[in-house]
């Protein structure tokens, strides 16, 4: 019962899950979402009016969905969309970028379960390239929270702090895993575990375009080699129109996903 509590505490106040994109606010998210495989709107060349981004995930029960995003660019650093689950509106969203395409602002609409809508601000603060900061305001530009991100020197995120309470997390390279605590506002310790990563990297492979081609997962089982490949196809500017993801357990490969880009470039 404890250890439920502590669960139910930990995703309380860690795990925030957006329709269109996952957020770091626990560094086990951060370790999932580390590759950056959901920024569906970078490309490599070229200027951009719009893309239509259209996929299809598969599941073990057989059973698949389809997601869509639409992404206007009104100017290189100010894009505007929307994103549709099976064919339902279910967000509307601007992103301020940077000159590294990172979002430094968000703005979303999302449509509610029971119905109407919410409106939540996001704004990101970066040095060297690392999110450092992060802002969460409701509608009426009123601070909700903020999570403050700290790294070692291999750039590795070692503490995440969320208003009064925080997580750490201490690195074996060598078994590829790390020791992740949780404490409250009162500075008690509310969990304290082992947890696997993909700390090394060294397995990952790119292709020539740079983009991802083979990601080592981690799991608990060491003598489960899972890997999530990726195949593309692109158009003549390098940028990807087609990519597949599949899941790879022991040499046994299993597709994910399909996405496709329809990119409109600016004259």
């Amino acid at each position: 019962m404890k250890i439920l509590q502590k669960l139910l505490i930990v995703s309380i106040l860690f795990i925030n899950i957006c329709k269109t994109e996952l957020q770091s606010q626990s560094i086990p998210s951060y370790w999932m979402n580390y590759y950056q495989l959901d920024n569906l709107y970078e490309i490599h060349n070229g200027e951009i009016d719009q893309i239509v981004v259209t996929s299809k995930e598969f599941y073990s029960s057989g059973k698949s969905y389809k997601s869509k995003w639409i992404f206007n660019f009104l100017n290189p650093n100010l894009c505007k969309g929307e994103y549709y689950n099976n064919g339902d509106l279910q967000t509307y969203f601007t992103y301020t970028l940077n000159s590294n395409n990172q979002k430094v602002k968000i703005s979303t609409k999302e449509k509610l379960v029971f119905g109407g809508w919410q409106v939540e601000k996001k704004e990101f603060e970066y040095l060297n390239g690392r999110r450092i900061a992060e802002r969460h305001l409701n509608s009426q530009d009123q601070l909700i929270r903020e999570a403050k991100y700290i790294y070692d020197s291999s750039n590795y995120l070692i503490k995440l702090s969320i208003n009064e309470a925080y997580e750490t997390a201490k690195y074996d390279h060598s078994n590829q895993t790390y020791v992740y605590q949780v404490f409250d506002n009162s500075n008690s310790q509310i969990l304290n575990q082992i947890n696997f990563a993909n700390i090394s990297k060294r397995e990952n492979e790119k292709n020539e375009f740079g983009d991802l081609t083979k990601v080592k997962w981690p799991t608990s089982d060491p003598k489960k080699n899972v890997f999530h490949t990726l195949e593309y196809k692109y158009d003549q500017n390098g940028n990807w129109i087609i990519r597949k993801r599949y899941i790879e357990i022991n040499g046994s490969k299993t597709i994910k996903s399909k996405m496709k880009r329809k990119i409109k470039y600016k004259n």
